[in-house]
């Protein structure tokens, strides 16, 4: 037999029967395999235990948690800039629709004339 690139063996079938112990699952049949395949991905429906159902939704619901806890923190933020805006850059405080309030930067405000 060559040896080298792309020589390869096929794998061994053993000549003894399967076992509980040796066999994953049980075999499917090909015409039955691509009636259970999600969209021709390879992908096999199979029944979920209850214990990763519980799993998957208390991760769920963990994300969800930080989630809402992330939109509340920007929200804040928002509010805040907001606020600093509307206190800063007041009508008083814009030169010809730049605002130059007093914690603004106006050194910007020289380049411009």
């Amino acid at each position: 037999r060559p040896k080298g690139l792309g020589a390869h063996r096929a794998p061994r079938r053993s000549t003894r029967p399967p076992t509980a112990s040796t066999r994953l699952r049980p075999p499917v049949d090909p015409e039955e395999q691509d009636k259970e395949e999600l969209f021709r991905t390879g992908l096999i429906m199979q029944k979920a235990s209850k214990q990763t159902l519980r799993l998957w939704t208390g991760l769920q619901v963990l994300a969800l948690f930080f989630q809402w806890s992330l939109w509340r923190e920007v929200r804040k933020h928002l509010e805040l800039y907001e606020e600093t805006l509307q206190a800063q850059c007041s009508e008083q405080h814009a030169r010809h629709g730049i605002c130059v309030g007093p914690m603004w930067n106006v050194s910007a405000w020289n380049e411009f004339i």
